[in-house]
């Protein structure tokens, strides 16, 4: 679209209804001229990729020593009232929490949660002759909730984990659910893992290449297809721990674990 500029001058100079149909046209004209910019852009974008390529899929794998626990704590209690089951788990959680945060655990690594109370129905009783008692038993009522604890820095606090879980099931807790053994920061393992599932997917490109008769080109694209990595379970707890009538202070290895990604790698083939 051609405009003659003389034309669109002699025309702004000119009040009236021409100038604003001239700068309708200059402003669509300018639209247009956009819209055209952007998609030779796009169709220059889209056949830059190479239509012949070649997909590797890789693992990557790095063995690290688990840098943090979290311990799963649970609160068990039957009470004639809801009310009085509630302020038993209430003071439960507060008699642990206390005794968590004067064992250096910062309030923020400590979670309470799944707080029930309901009623819990008992049985009719009956007479000998089979007749059931005019006054059956009242309910009682269940109750039960869970803390979570992070016990972060293994490394210097190796102690404290075992302070928590021994020291737990004589400060309100009558449940040790069991010790997950993570890392705060699983990031910095992920990030080298990454690198050699790219370094294995070049090494079998290049084997698949030579074999086929073909030239690797540059890397078009990755695709990182991990799930949330494996976790270690201690094993260690249940209900019954509660039970103890000695207070033995267990001792935690947290041995290593393997952080794995999986990379799709897709080179240009020549």
């Amino acid at each position: 679209m051609e405009i003659n500029e003389q034309k669109v001058s002699e025309a702004l100079s000119k009040p009236g209804k021409l100038k604003k149909i001239i700068l309708v046209l200059i402003c669509v004209w300018l639209a247009f001229a956009s819209i055209d910019k952007i998609v030779d852009v796009k169709n220059k974008t889209l056949n830059a990729y190479p239509t012949n390529t070649l997909p590797i899929t890789s693992e990557g794998r790095v063995e690290a020593v688990p840098d943090m626990a979290t311990v799963s704590l649970g609160f068990q209690t039957e009470k004639p009232t809801a009310e009085e089951a509630k302020n038993d788990i209430s003071a439960n959680i507060n008699k642990l929490t206390e005794f968590l945060k004067k064992e250096g655990i910062d309030p923020k690594d400590i979670q309470s949660d799944n707080f029930n109370i309901y009623p819990q129905p008992q049985p009719p009783i009956f007479t000998p002759d089979g007749r059931p008692l005019s006054s059956p038993p009242k309910n009682t009522y269940f109750g039960n909730a869970n803390v979570q604890v992070k016990v972060k820095n293994l490394k210097e606090k190796r102690e404290v984990l075992s302070k928590v879980v021994s020291g737990a099931v004589t400060n309100g807790a009558n449940q040790v659910f069991g010790v997950t053994m993570g890392f705060e920061d699983p990031e910095q393992g992920k990030q080298e893992a990454r690198k050699i599932a790219i370094q294995k997917a070049q090494e079998r490109a290049k084997e698949l290449a030579q074999l086929s008769g073909l030239r690797i080109g540059k890397i078009v694209n990755i695709t990182d297809n991990s799930a949330p990595g494996p976790y270690y379970d201690s094993g260690y707890g249940g209900p019954a721990l509660g039970m103890i009538e000695k207070s033995i202070s267990p001792n935690f290895e947290p041995g290593t674990q393997d952080i794995v990604v999986n990379m799709t790698v897709v080179f240009e083939i020549k």
